[in-house]
């Protein structure tokens, strides 16, 4: 799993800023490739198909979802990577689906 700017720097308010900016950053970039369509709905369209999220657990805060937001991702990286990083702590990851969203 390649890491993101929010690994990098360790969390925190300014990650999910730069966050946003590498989504905005891949949406511009989709917009480009695809001068046909409106820029915004493809803009949106692979913003959307960038970003994931799941939930994962910790042995040591049993009651407790954490959220990853791991852009471009699928599942089986994301595991990988919070294996690395938790180890035997890791109790299970699942891909996160909002209330409401398919």
């Amino acid at each position: 799993m390649v890491k993101t700017e929010n690994e990098k720097s360790g969390g925190g308010l300014a990650n999910l800023a730069n966050l946003a900016n590498y989504t905005l950053e891949q949406a511009k970039q989709a917009a480009s490739r695809n001068p046909e369509q409106q820029p915004e709905a493809v803009a949106e369209t692979e913003a959307r198909r960038a970003l994931r999220a799941y939930r994962y657990r910790l042995r040591e805060m049993p009651g407790s979802d954490l959220i990853l937001i791991a852009p471009g991702t699928d599942l089986a990286d994301a595991t990988e990577g919070l294996k690395r990083r938790f180890g035997s702590r890791l109790v299970d990851v699942v891909e996160y689906r909002p209330h409401g969203r398919a």
